[in-house]
């Protein structure tokens, strides 16, 4: 039986005695004594002594089904399946009526895992025994394990009706609710069971996780911190707090939380991968995968621990080690949904669009209520009218138990399958539906985000010199940033640097975020930007600078030229082109109400909160524009601007320009290109929503 099992076992347990003495050769008055007394006793933990006895008994009566029976108890909590079954199924036989004996019985065959034998056993008890709670219950709990929450439901409320103030059953009835979707009523007996035992751990922790899948991410924290106070060593409550907090945006909180779990149990993998996960969100990429390097290594087949590491791997910018990891995870487990879509998106990132399709399409089979591969399926799939993939997307929506959270792909899923079938007003009504319920996830404060880009423009209100002209080995190494907001084209700019065999793409790195965080630490000082900017020193500044080539070189020791895609990196040019001043920026712009426009047709998993309301995203995008222009004016020369509208229509010569000034030889006859004017003017088609875009957006919009 495992943590989980024991601690839904409902049963009654009697008041704590100390067993008396007994000898074989005592009359039958003292043998009931004894037994009476020895029973009592097995709650105290005297087992040893309460073994005795019955062994005792049994010498002197062959036959006494009492002591059998308990004797069968004892082996069972010894963990001597074998042995119980034997013993128990001895005091049946002599007595068949005893229906608390075919109650144990159910409960050894259940560990066993024989779940046909431990039904009819405490059917056989009820049978014996109507009023028999603790059957009910029993029985409820491997109809759980059994994956038949509707049938648990009903053994549990049976169990309830005759014994109402047992808070274990009642946890279990919360938890078979939740398995079904019906959240509200798994809250309320959870809350029945918290109520009865308020130091129920495992009640708390079961109530955490409904009120998180409601969204309700406060509560939910509560809750695991009660859970964690009355058990401190309740990892999965650790986790699951981690969990909560990390989707609160409360990242170090949550890396605390991972550790707390990783040091109450060193040897859990679960555990490890749990905190590389948040360290990879939080951008300390290094030790994401040493954390799930060492969940490997605890656990060499832990396929999500693979897949995970690939995500981190990915961050960093290591493509190929990243799809190694992904493949790795399949090979492991070939139904693992989630690491067939990762190694969809990575493929992706790399060009690879019909490779991409068919991960995604192979995770849809394996897992088809997966939202979030719905959405990335849809990105890459062509809709048309009848399309059966519209048909699945409606249905998908339509299905209980799916969390809003989870709904919102598909609604983005839906718009962008309208879209293609050129039924523009449904497109943008799913497309709304998607953002409202983003927005009330999201926390985007436009006056703050306006503030903070004052800011930046206040602190470099001049060009900054660069700390060391010869920073990273300049005459070897050149990093390619290529910045701009979400859907601008730099994956298609970084497509093109990467044909080019000295060039080595790699994608969304966070590195260079990862290697400020760690020098930051490192002395420590404020990890708020620009405001570290005043507070490190040149050596500080040389030793990011060395610190983020020689971690980028690792990834692919033949190349020179390393591109970047990460869309934030806008807002940090002043700070790459002071620690990496060999550095080369491409901004990568198009018109503002298409690239807004597909901004809000897009869903993001975290930190685009602007994206959700075409206002904000309007005040976001001027925000953006005035400070690109202020690096423009500042850093001109090290920036190139490059048009989405010039690379799709004339990608041959923007090629050329991108190579020209990135010191890449140019051969057209190596250069392939596959771009789409599609998208061009793609804003005109929703002329009569886009009045507040415009609005907002001003000069800009003309």
């Amino acid at each position: 039986m495992n943590r989980k099992q024991r601690r839904q076992q409902a049963t009654l347990q009697p008041r704590q005695v100390t067993a008396p003495a007994f000898q074989p050769t005592a009359n039958a008055t003292a043998v009931e004594a004894a037994l009476a007394g020895a029973i009592q006793a097995l709650p105290a933990g005297q087992l040893e002594r309460a073994r005795s006895i019955f062994r005792s008994v049994l010498k002197a009566q062959p036959s006494n089904h009492v002591a059998l029976h308990h004797l069968g108890v004892i082996e069972l909590q010894a963990g001597r399946h074998e042995a119980a079954v034997d013993l128990i199924g001895k005091a049946i036989a002599l007595k068949p009526d005893y229906a608390e004996a075919h109650n144990n019985l159910g409960n050894a065959f259940a560990i066993q895992g024989k779940h046909e034998e431990a039904a009819t056993s405490y059917q056989k008890a009820i049978a014996l025994k109507p009023d028999n709670a603790k059957a009910y219950g029993n029985l409820g709990v491997l109809r759980t394990n059994q994956d038949k929450p509707e049938e648990a439901v009903a053994e549990f409320r049976k169990a309830i009706a005759l014994a109402p103030n047992v808070a274990q059953v009642h946890n279990n009835l919360g938890t078979a609710l939740i398995t079904q979707g019906k959240l509200g009523e798994a809250i309320r007996s959870l809350q029945t069971a918290v109520a009865l035992k308020p130091d129920y751990a495992e009640a708390h922790y079961n109530l955490g996780k409904a009120v998180k899948t409601q969204g309700r991410l406060v509560e939910a924290v509560a809750c695991y911190r009660k859970a964690i106070a009355f058990e401190p060593d309740f990892i999965e409550a650790y986790n699951n707090l981690g969990i909560a907090l990390n989707d609160q945006g409360m990242h170090e909180q949550a890396i605390v939380s991972f550790q707390e779990a990783v040091a109450v149990r060193p040897d859990s993998a679960e555990a490890h991968r749990s905190l590389g996960a948040a360290l990879n969100a939080h951008g300390r990429l290094d030790e994401a995968v040493e954390s799930h390097q060492k969940a490997i290594a605890l656990k060499p087949d832990f396929a999500a621990a693979h897949s995970d590491l690939g995500l981190a791997l990915e961050s960093q910018g290591q493509l190929e080690a990243a799809l190694e990891c992904y493949r790795k995870a399949i090979a492991l487990k070939p139904d693992y949904a989630a690491a067939h879509n990762n190694l969809g998106v990575a493929l992706e990132s790399q060009g690879q669009l019909e490779a991409a399709l068919a991960c995604y399409q192979k995770a849809i089979a394996l897992d088809p209520v997966c939202a979030a591969t719905h959405y990335a399926h849809a990105r890459r799939h062509s809709f048309f009218p009848g399309d059966p993939e519209i048909a699945k997307l409606h249905k998908l929506v339509k299905l209980e138990g799916l969390s809003e959270a989870d709904k919102s792909p598909v609604f983005y899923a839906l718009g962008k399958a309208h879209d293609d079938i050129d039924r523009y007003a449904e497109a943008f009504s799913y497309y709304s539906t998607a953002n409202e319920q983003m927005a009330r996830q999201g926390d985007f404060d436009p006056s703050r985000h306006h503030k903070e880009i004052l800011e930046i423009k206040d602190l470099f209100r001049e060009r900054r010199g660069s700390a060391d002209q010869n920073a990273g080995d300049a005459e070897h190494v050149v990093p390619i940033f290529v910045v701009g907001m979400s859907r601008a084209g730099k994956t298609s700019v970084e497509s093109i640097l990467a044909q080019h065999e000295a060039v080595c793409g790699v994608g969304e790195s966070k590195e260079l975020h990862g290697v400020v965080k760690a020098v930051l630490h490192k002395y420590p000082m404020s990890t708020s930007f620009p405001e570290y900017m005043n507070l490190l020193s040149e050596d500080q500044i040389r030793e990011i600078g060395k610190m983020y080539m020689g971690n980028i070189a690792k990834y692919s020791p033949d190349s020179r030229w390393f591109s970047s895609t990460l869309p934030g990196n806008y807002q940090f040019i002043g700070l790459i082109l002071k620690v990496l001043p060999m550095a080369k920026i491409i901004y990568c712009r198009r018109d503002p109400m298409d690239h807004c426009l597909f901004v809000y047709f897009s869903q993001y998993e975290h930190g685009h909160d602007y994206s959700y309301d075409l206002c904000h995203l309007a005040l976001y995008y001027t925000d953006y524009h005035d400070l690109m222009a202020h690096w423009q004016k500042l850093y001109g020369d090290w920036i190139l601007t490059v048009r989405y509208e010039d690379l799709v229509r004339h990608p041959a010569e923007t090629s050329a320009r991108i190579y020209e000034f990135c010191g890449l030889d140019y051969d057209p006859a190596a250069i392939s290109h596959a771009f789409t004017t599609d998208e061009i003017g793609h804003s005109r088609h929703y002329e009569p929503y886009l009045d507040t875009l415009r609005q907002a957006l001003g000069d800009l919009a003309k």
